[in-house]
């Protein structure tokens, strides 16, 4: 096939308008990453992430506190029911946990109401004479 003159220009033309159309996305990328990092090292984004990570700072000393007072205070209890036997630690699970009533805990370990009780009573009792 042959190009002649005026078709040589229109397929000029439409490259041209082609590399255009990419130049230009590529320029307003250029622009839009060149006014990020402008924002960034004027600082107007440098002080609310400053801000920001402090803040995480703070939340995360208050957290690791209370966690740390938790742990304290749960240890000595968590210490006591390791020591107990399977079924206390089971009753004592469903009671005091999943707060399940004393015929509900009965039903599920085959149990009676009074003998769930009283077991409950046992078990607080350890409890609170461990904890003296």
């Amino acid at each position: 096939m042959r190009i002649s003159a005026n078709d040589k220009m229109l397929i000029d033309y439409y490259q041209r308008l082609k590399r255009r159309k990419q130049l230009k996305n590529e320029i307003d990328i250029l622009e839009n990453s060149r006014k990020q990092l402008e924002c960034y090292s004027m600082g107007v984004y440098r002080q609310s992430i400053i801000n920001r990570i402090n803040a995480n700072k703070e939340l995360l000393a208050k957290k690791n506190l209370e966690y740390n007072i938790l742990l304290e205070d749960t240890l000595k209890i968590e210490s006591i029911i390791l020591v107990l036997d399977e079924e206390d630690k089971e009753i004592c699970d469903m009671r005091f946990n999943k707060q399940r009533d004393y015929q509900a805990i009965g039903q599920s370990l085959c149990l009676s109401k009074s003998t769930v009780c009283r077991k409950v009573k046992s078990i607080i009792n350890k409890i609170s004479k461990e904890l003296e």
